[in-house]
């Protein structure tokens, strides 16, 4: 019987080399428009864009190049926390400055209005549902019944 062990042992060693994943990275940097490294947060959309926020800003990868978004795109806050898409497609940005959203068919971000302190938490501070926003603040959640809302009003819950 430990005969038959020592021989499942011995197989399943070498059979778990033949199921190994290979893994293949490659660099991104400012060769490709991206000029920040400091990651905080990253987002694929339902277009299939890659989004980087940065200590320095806000970026969307294409596939072969980065293209930044900033102040002259409505971000007046470089130091991003999060990105969230919520199920209309709109992108919503946390930062230090507050909540942005963007909608899928425009360049530019808009300030989305908050109860009290703009300021978003930490890496996890946005959350989307099929049919509201949750923003987490300084001063405790905030909820908009976006995207069925002409417009995101936030309101403390």
């Amino acid at each position: 019987m430990t005969a038959i062990w020592i021989r499942i042992c011995i197989l399943s060693v070498f059979l778990s080399g033949a199921f190994a994943q290979n893994y293949s990275f490659r660099y991104y940097g400012r060769e490709e428009g991206l000029m920040n490294l400091a990651t905080e947060s990253l987002l694929q959309d339902r277009a299939g864009f890659l989004w980087v926020g940065t200590q320095n800003g806000l970026y969307r990868f294409d596939g072969r190049r980065f293209k930044e978004f900033g102040s002259s795109n409505g971000l007046p806050g470089n130091d991003l926390t999060q990105i969230e898409e919520s199920s209309d497609g709109t992108l919503w940005v946390g930062s230090g400055s507050g909540l942005h959203f963007r909608r899928h068919d425009r360049e530019s971000f808009v300030l989305a209005q908050l109860q009290g302190p703009q300021q978003i938490n930490g890496g996890h501070g946005i959350a989307a549902t099929r049919d509201a926003i949750f923003a987490a603040t300084d001063t405790g959640l905030q909820r908009s019944d976006w995207p069925t809302s002409a417009t995101p009003n936030f309101a403390p819950i």
